[in-house]
């Protein structure tokens, strides 16, 4: 899989997990349940694809110890 590939998967699922996190409290309207659930969700998807995001930077620029290496 190519860098190109996962910071685009990366960027899309912050922008998914970004809008459940503002969406909550329409679907409050609907559910509170959902609406908890919405954000719970928004924030997890955030914090992994960030995560997944930083890590492909990090090794696109080398700054990420190679295993290879040693």
């Amino acid at each position: 899989m190519t860098y190109t590939v996962v910071w685009l998967l990366s960027l899309i699922l912050l922008a998914l997990g970004n809008l459940l996190i503002v969406l909550s409290p329409q679907i409050e309207t609907h559910s509170s349940f959902m609406s908890s659930y919405s954000r719970f969700l928004g924030m997890v998807i955030s914090i992994v694809s960030g995560i997944f995001l930083v890590a492909a930077v990090f090794r696109y620029f080398g700054f990420w110890m190679d295993s290879s290496t040693g």
